[in-house]
C-alpha cells in the first residue's frame, strides 16, 4: 500500500527516502527524548514537594481524576509551565545539525552548500 506524505510548507510530495527519513526519526528519537523529559520532571518535582504539590492539585482540579486529552491543556497552566522549564533547563536535544543545501550568508560568514552547520539551544 502506497504511502502519500507531503511536505507542510511546500506541498511536495516526500519520497521514500524521506517518509523513511521521517519515520526513523519519529521511532528512534521521539520516544527516548519524551522518556528523557519525563525523567527530568520527576525526578525535579520529587526534590522540591511545593512544585509537586501545586502541580497535582492543578491536574486533580482541572481533571477530576479523569485522564488527560489535548484540549484539557488550556487548564493546566502551571503544568505547561514546570514543564517548559523542564525543556528550557535540559534541553530534549543539546546539538542540533543541519546540512547547508545551498551557500549562505550568516552574519558576514560564507557557508557553502553542503556545509554541515551545528548549534546548541
Amino acid at each position: 500500500m502506497p504511502v502519500n506524505m507531503t511536505d507542510a510548507e511546500t506541498g511536495a510530495r516526500l519520497s521514500d527516502e524521506e517518509i523513511r527519513a521521517e519515520v526513523l526519526t519519529l521511532y528512534l528519537a521521539g520516544d527516548d527524548t519524551t522518556a528523557l523529559k519525563l525523567t527530568d520532571v520527576w525526578y525535579h518535582m520529587a526534590r522540591q514537594p511545593e512544585i509537586a504539590a501545586r502541580f497535582h492539585e492543578e491536574i486533580d482540579a482541572a481533571l477530576g481524576g479523569l485522564p488527560p486529552g489535548f484540549d484539557d491543556l488550556e487548564h493546566l497552566p502551571y503544568t505547561r509551565m514546570v514543564f517548559k522549564e523542564a525543556l528550557r533547563l535540559y534541553p530534549a536535544a543539546y546539538l542540533l545539525m543541519r546540512a547547508a543545501a545551498e551557500p549562505l550568508d550568516i552574519g558576514g560568514h560564507r557557508i557553502p552548500a553542503n556545509s554541515v552547520l551545528m548549534t546548541s539551544p
